[in-house]
């Protein structure tokens, strides 16, 4: 009998063990919010992932310390507060951007390594920085003893149609730099990359661009430029995937010492001018690409792929290779697929379909009017 009352007391107190563990479980489920969901982050608790979170509500912008939980910086004007938390990390970090539009007065300064601003999306209604300046970057790296590694990512940049702006300039001693996913537009040029004037090694190198969505800018999309020796040279340039419109190039080389460069599985769509256009450059790769309709300054005058030199600097070690390129939409609109002209050295075009869709002289699709030692043209189709 005594058994079997302990047996019933060790019973009723498992239920009510039981029944509480259920009641946690149902009130944990009901008031669990996904760490995911970014609704439920507010700028004030976003410390886990960033060096600094900057955000804005109502005229002003904030930047928060991702270790300390301190708004460390406030201001009227975000230029100010953007270039207050990138110097602050000396030693490298994330800047993080919330959801808005910064109105950016003059250019930012990366001048510390390591480097990484990021924004919450790449669409100009997520984060968008309007650039209001004229005749100067909106980012600009520059250093005086080379800097390694950083980069700009999921952010729109808007130059309003500014003469003289650039999005982003690298000038002279960085390395391993991502710019990815992107959407600039309305520039003089989108990213420019110079080996300007340092002294020493102060070359550039490891670049990528990934991903970018490059459109409507005055001049160059990619610039590389001012590269006049090997201690300012660029080297070793990643163009990979986005969607390249209405520039007046895609891609411009106009410099010597400019290695190693990869443009590969791009799309390019109507372009004022040209959409690549060398005249200097050294192994460079221009494979499994999409370039069509150029040329809308003026119908038949501009080539898809347009390659000239001069015998003192030719360009030289060129592939073209495994790319579609014509006029798709418009009738007679580019001149020539890929033109070579003036002095070029070591060229192969092959492998590629093109859809030159001409009417109007000159017909080809490939045009070889240059001085050119070693030049290979062979297996492509559509050659008229």
């Amino acid at each position: 009998m005594e058994t079997q009352i302990l047996r019933t007391k060790i019973s009723a107190w498992q239920v009510l063990l039981l029944a509480f563990c259920i009641a946690i479980l149902t009130f944990g489920m009901a008031s669990y919010v996904p760490s995911s969901s970014t609704a439920a982050i507010t700028p004030p608790s976003f410390t886990e992932t960033a060096s600094y979170t900057i955000w804005k509500s109502g005229s002003t912008y904030y930047a928060k310390n991702g270790l300390t939980a301190a708004v460390d910086y406030s201001s009227r004007n975000a230029t100010w507060v953007i270039q207050s938390a990138v110097d602050a990390v000396m030693n490298g970090g994330k800047i993080f951007l919330l959801r808005g539009q910064y109105t950016i007065d003059t250019t930012i300064i990366i001048s510390n390594p390591s480097v990484y601003i990021e924004g919450e999306g790449t669409g100009y209604d997520v984060v968008k920085l309007s650039f209001i300046a004229t005749s100067k970057p909106l980012f600009k790296y520059t250093a005086t003893t080379h800097k390694f590694f950083g980069g700009i990512k999921n952010l729109c940049l808007d130059g309003n149609g500014n003469s003289g702006t650039i999005a982003i300039h690298v000038e002279q001693y960085y390395s391993d730099l991502w710019f990815e996913k992107l959407f600039i537009m309305n520039f003089l040029h989108g990213i420019k990359l110079e080996g300007s004037a340092g002294t020493g090694q102060c070359k550039i190198w490891n670049i990528w661009i990934l991903d970018c969505l490059i459109e409507s800018n005055n001049g160059y999309a990619v610039y590389m430029t001012n590269a006049d020796h090997q201690d300012r040279q660029i080297d070793r340039v990643t163009i990979r995937g986005g969607h390249f419109y209405d520039n007046t190039n895609t891609i411009r080389i106009d410099a010597d010492y400019v290695f190693n460069v990869l443009i590969t599985d791009i799309t390019v769509e109507k372009e004022r001018e040209y959409s690549i256009y060398m005249t200097g450059g050294r192994r460079v790769q221009i494979v499994n690409n999409r370039i069509f309709d150029c040329g809308t300054d003026s119908s038949n005058t501009y080539d898809g792929i347009y390659i000239s030199g001069e015998t003192a600097s030719p360009p030289i070690a060129v592939i073209i290779s495994g790319n579609n390129i014509g006029n798709h939409w418009v009738e007679n609109q580019m001149r020539y697929c890929v033109h070579l002209n003036g002095t070029c050295e070591h060229i192969r075009v092959s492998n590629n379909i093109f859809e030159s869709w001409k009417t109007a002289s000159p017909t080809e699709a490939v045009n070889n009017n240059s001085t050119a030692v070693d030049v290979v043209v062979e297996n492509n189709q559509g050659m008229r």
